[in-house]
């Protein structure tokens, strides 16, 4: 019996890309009556959370975050990154606030009025119409309008 032959391989394993967690707000976007604190975290221990309010997508050299942002007046939007050495960088969040104040007016209308008709006879005294107009502060100049009556 002979020796079989000898071979030899050279193998190079390369890790797969590890990328680092997207942030997360809290609150999360929507609609606020009042000024609002926003945190940002990211689940992937260590990484750096960078983040932009302009629009514009975060990059190495952004804003670090370092604690609540504070969103109290018009709408914001805010975009972050988290940032790892030796991982992917995170897909980017975004999160929109609309801090939105709303100024009530009251308008009311009082009188009395008589109607006859044959052996009947209606009155409507005190009557008091509310229109209540509520105007957007955050320089949308959206308007809605809602009508009451109340006797």
């Amino acid at each position: 019996m002979t020796d079989s032959t000898t071979n030899s391989a050279t193998y190079t394993i390369q890790p797969t890309s590890v990328v680092a967690a997207t942030p997360t707000f809290n609150p999360s976007s929507g609609n606020y009556s009042g000024s609002q604190s926003v945190t940002i975290s990211c689940s992937t221990n260590g990484a750096t959370i960078r983040y932009t309010l302009d629009g514009s997508e975060p990059t190495s050299s952004s804003t670090t975050y370092s604690g609540p942002i504070a969103v109290n007046t018009g709408t914001v939007t805010i975009k972050a990154k988290a940032f790892m050495s030796g991982m992917t960088n995170s897909s980017t969040a975004s999160a929109t606030y609309r801090i939105v104040r709303w100024v009530t007016h009251l308008h009311s209308i009082y009188g009395c009025a008589s109607r006859h008709s044959g052996h009947h006879s209606s009155s409507l005294c005190s009557v008091t119409a509310l229109k209540k107009k509520e105007i957007a502060r955050d320089n949308t100049n959206q308007c809605r309008t809602t009508f009451g009556i109340k006797l």
